[in-house]
C-alpha cells in the first residue's frame, strides 16, 4: 500500500481507486475507478483502513468516483456488511446521479 502526500492511500500500487481517510469525519473518500481489477484491493485496504475510525456511521464519499462495474458494486456491498456487523451506520454520500440510482435499485442502504 502507498500513501502519498496528501493522506491518500493507492489501494494496489497503480493509479486506479484511491481511498482518503479522513479520521475527523469517519470518512473514506474513493478516487477513479473501482472495477474487478480494483476491488479486491479497495475491500482489503478499507477492512484495514476502518480500524483507525470512531462514531457511529462511517460515510464512503464517491464524489470523485469515475467508474464502477459489478465488481466495484460487490466491494461497496462487502464493506457496508463489514460496517454494519460492527455496529456503525453505513452511508455511501456524493455519489452523483447514475450511481446514486444504481445504489436504490440494489439497495445498499439496507444491505
Amino acid at each position: 500500500m502507498l500513501i502519498d502526500e496528501e493522506g491518500l492511500v493507492n489501494v494496489d500500487a497503480a493509479p486506479v481507486a484511491l481511498v482518503g481517510l479522513d479520521c475527523e469525519h469517519n470518512r473514506i473518500s474513493i478516487v477513479g475507478e473501482l472495477d474487478a481489477y480494483s476491488a479486491p484491493a479497495f475491500v482489503a485496504s478499507f477492512t484495514e483502513e476502518f480500524q483507525a475510525l470512531s462514531g457511529d456511521c462511517i460515510e464512503v464519499d464517491c464524489s470523485s468516483l469515475c467508474f464502477i462495474d459489478a465488481s466495484g458494486l460487490s466491494a461497496l456491498i462487502v464493506v457496508a456488511r463489514h460496517v454494519r456487523r460492527r455496529g456503525y451506520d453505513f452511508d455511501v454520500v456524493s455519489t452523483g446521479a447514475s450511481l446514486g440510482r444504481l445504489l436504490e435499485l440494489c439497495s445498499l442502504p439496507s444491505v
